[in-house]
C-alpha cells in the first residue's frame, strides 16, 4: 500500500511538473509568434515635399516589435540624428510595417564662412548642411564678420538677430515673387537683398520687423495697383525710401 501511494504521488508531481512544462512551452511558442509575426520588416518614409531621402537611425529599426514600441521616444530619437527634420510622425502599421510621416526643414540661404566654406540655413537658422564649396540655386549671404567653419556643425543654430532678420525677409519676398539672388549684410544697420529684374530691398534688425513687412505688403500692393514699377525699396526708415525706376 505504502508503494501505492508513493507512485500516487510521483504520478502526481510529474503531471503538475509536465503540465507546467507544457505550459512553459506554449507560452514561448505564443512569444516566438508575436516577436516573429510582429517584428519591422518594413520601414516607409512619407515626407511633405515626396522627397524620400534616407534618415539616419532607420535601419535600426527593423527587427523592433511592433506590440512594445515606444513611438514618442523613437520620434524624440529621430529627431535628434537628423536635424533637417521640422517634425515626425511614427505610426504603427500591423503587422510589421512602420510609418514615418515627416516635414523637412526648407533651405533658403547659403552663408558664407570661413575657407571658402558655406552652412545651409533654414528659416529659424538651423544648420542643415556644411559644404567645403557650393554653386547651386540657393542665394548666397554673406556677413560683415567670418563665422569659421570649424566651429559649426550640422543641427547648430545661427540666431544672430540681423541674420535672423535676413531670412525672414528673404522667405517672405520669395512669397511674394521676389525670390533673392544674394543678401549682404554690411553693418548692424544694413541688410540688402538682391532679387529677380535687378530689385533692391533694404531692411534692418533695430526697427520691427512685423511693422517692416506691413510696409513692404502695402508698398508692394499700391504698385501693383498703380501698375508701376520700383528699383529699391528701403524699410529701414520710418517711413520707407522708395526710387522708382
Amino acid at each position: 500500500m505504502q508503494a501505492d501511494g508513493s507512485m500516487k504521488r510521483f504520478l502526481r508531481r510529474s503531471a503538475r511538473v509536465g503540465a507546467i512544462l507544457w505550459l512553459a512551452l506554449a507560452l514561448s511558442g505564443v512569444l516566438i509568434y508575436l516577436y516573429q509575426t510582429y517584428s519591422v520588416k518594413n520601414v516607409v518614409v512619407i515626407s511633405n515635399d515626396g522627397n524620400q531621402s534616407h534618415l539616419v537611425g532607420l535601419s535600426e529599426l527593423y527587427g523592433a516589435n511592433l506590440l512594445i514600441l515606444n513611438e514618442k521616444q523613437l520620434e524624440k530619437d529621430l529627431m535628434g540624428k537628423n536635424p533637417a527634420l521640422n517634425s515626425i510622425a511614427v505610426n504603427r502599421v500591423y503587422p510589421a510595417t512602420l510609418q514615418l510621416r515627416v516635414s523637412l526643414r526648407k533651405p533658403i540661404v547659403a552663408l558664407q564662412a570661413s575657407d571658402e566654406g558655406v552652412f545651409i540655413l533654414d528659416h529659424e537658422g538651423v544648420i542643415l548642411l556644411r559644404l567645403q564649396k557650393y554653386t547651386g540655386p540657393l542665394p548666397i549671404l554673406k556677413y560683415y564678420q567670418t563665422f569659421p567653419y570649424k566651429q559649426y556643425q550640422v543641427g547648430d543654430k545661427i540666431d544672430y538677430k540681423d541674420v535672423m532678420t535676413a531670412l525672414y525677409f528673404t522667405d517672405a519676398l520669395s512669397g511674394f515673387g521676389y525670390p533673392a539672388k544674394r543678401i549682404d549684410i554690411d553693418g548692424l544697420y544694413m541688410i540688402r537683398l538682391l532679387v529677380i529684374d535687378n530689385k533692391t530691398f533694404f531692411a534692418t534688425s533695430e526697427k520691427d520687423r512685423e511693422i517692416q513687412l506691413y510696409q513692404l505688403k502695402e508698398l508692394l500692393r499700391q504698385f501693383k495697383l498703380q501698375g508701376k514699377d520700383f528699383k529699391t525699396i528701403d524699410l529701414r526708415f520710418d517711413k520707407p525710401v522708395i526710387t522708382i525706376k
